[in-house]
């Protein structure tokens, strides 16, 4: 076990590079590669996406885990990061957080409803644009905070990423996102549509998202007092923002990874991609998702209950999308995923209450078990429902030897990984809380004027999703 430990210390960022290499080659392999295409110019494509997530992890090690000469640490003269800045920045980065979530759901209606040929040739419509929106918010914001910082102070750079840990780190997600974004198209027009929405400039453009949440949930927790682990009683206004901001990342973790197994049916062509995976793998992908949010989650907040009330978010933005737009009728979508995890997720909270009150929840161990409890209450509850509700995969004995080794090795990963996370992000952002540096008055009146520029941004999207014109198939 200390050989173990010592190689994860000394090698940790290399291992992490290679974890994530192969579980993007593992899920784009998943999703499937075109055939018509020489596989010297697929290799060339894949690589040349790969790298690039290698240097944005380069540079994410690099900004804030390489240590600093005691040299560079002597010439650090930038000043105290502004709590307003970030507010700020956080309320800018929430806001296209909404816009994001929004245009993807609305581009997988339109997918299902119009075909997936269609944005071939019009990859401009009008979902890709409001999904566009939410990243030009995003990076105008991250972008013009990091330009603040570096007016303040004298240092390296890396000194002034460490001076605002958490807006830098969302500047880097926002440059992954503009870098990775033209991807998409050029992936089409080179190699054709996409055979499942797992192509690797999807899965690019799912990662990219996620980090842009995770750093703008952090923000916003970043502006609250540290305090011990307790329960969900007297969250702050940024604290519901966080969770608003975490629950917009399980929406979007959902429609990459569930929802394409919830439309398949007995009349579609058995050579489909998604009937070729392996028939555990469906489950696996539930424990995975409810596991890296919720332990993200628990270990960033510090507030038991906060699992649960994510997917309770994530569930009802889930209703409220497809009742506004029909589309359970218009086009076989469902909620399904979100009903299979919050059982799991719940016994996680329950766990975590347990330990609290027994007084060990800062035990190494609890998101070790955290963990086994969220896979066993996953397999005890979601297996039958997933046999009742979904024609694939089709659960034999067989495939639950899978479900049940891949499902307790993934989770543990996930949670093992995710609470690690959380506990960075939040150490990122422990700095003096916004309330004693900022007057109340202009902090309430900041934050009526983020209320007012949400409800006018709502209703720009409603009338720009109202007056859209469909694609012509």
């Amino acid at each position: 076990m200390h050989t173990l430990t010592t190689l994860w210390e000394r090698h940790q960022p290399r291992i992490i590079a290679a974890l994530v290499t192969a579980l993007l080659l593992l899920l784009a392999y998943w999703g499937g590669f075109p055939e018509r295409v020489p596989v010297t110019t697929l290799a060339l494509g894949l690589a040349f996406l790969i790298i690039v997530v290698l240097f944005f992890g380069f540079l994410i090690y690099w900004f804030y885990i390489s240590p600093l000469p005691e040299k560079e640490q002597r010439r650090l003269t930038i000043s105290t990061p502004s709590p307003l800045v970030r507010q700020i920045v956080g309320l800018g980065a929430a806001l296209a957080a909404v816009f994001i979530t929004l245009g993807l759901f609305w581009d997988e209606l339109w997918h299902r409803l119009y075909g997936v040929g269609a944005v071939v040739d019009d990859f401009w419509w009008r979902p890709h644009l409001l999904l566009y929106a939410g990243m030009g918010i995003n990076a105008l914001f991250a972008i013009g905070g990091m330009f603040i910082i570096m007016q303040r102070g004298k240092g390296t750079l890396r000194h002034r990423f460490r001076a605002e840990p958490l807006i830098g780190l969302l500047t880097l997600a926002a440059g992954f996102q503009i870098i990775t974004a033209p991807f998409d198209p050029l992936w089409h027009q080179i190699f054709g549509i996409d055979l499942t929405a797992w192509s690797l400039p999807h899965l690019l453009l799912g990662l990219g998202l996620i980090s842009v949440m995770l750093a703008s949930s952090s923000i916003q927790f970043s502006l609250v007092p540290r305090r011990s682990w307790r329960f969900l009683g007297g969250l702050s206004l940024n604290e519901i923002l966080c969770i608003l901001v975490l629950a917009l990342a399980a929406t979007i973790l959902f429609q990459f990874g569930t929802t394409e197994w919830e439309d398949l049916s007995p009349a579609m062509d058995p050579g489909y991609l998604v009937f070729q995976r392996p028939e555990w793998l469906y489950p696996v992908v539930l424990i995975t998702v409810s596991a890296f949010i919720s332990f993200t989650a628990l270990h960033l907040l510090r507030r038991v209950g906060a699992a649960t009330l994510i997917y309770l978010l994530t569930l009802g933005l889930r209703l409220i999308l497809m009742t506004t737009f029909n589309a359970a009728e218009a086009a076989n979508m469902s909620y399904k995923a979100n009903l299979l995890v919050l059982v799991p997720v719940l016994a996680v909270d329950l766990y975590y209450a347990y330990r609290l009150r027994a007084g060990h929840i800062d035990s190494p161990r609890t998101p070790l078990i955290g963990s086994f409890v969220l896979a066993v209450a996953t397999f005890i509850y979601a297996l039958p429902l997933i046999n009742q509700w979904l024609f694939y995969p089709r659960l034999s004995p067989i495939v639950l030897i899978g479900v049940f080794g891949f499902g307790l090795l993934m989770a543990a990963v996930t949670a093992l990984t995710a609470s690690r996370l959380g506990a960075w992000l939040r150490a990122l952002g422990e700095t003096t809380p916004v309330e004693a540096q900022v007057p109340a008055a202009a902090l309430q009146r900041l934050h009526w004027v983020g209320a007012g520029t949400l409800i006018a941004a709502l209703a720009f999207i409603a009338v720009f999703i109202a007056t859209a014109t469909p694609p012509i198939t």
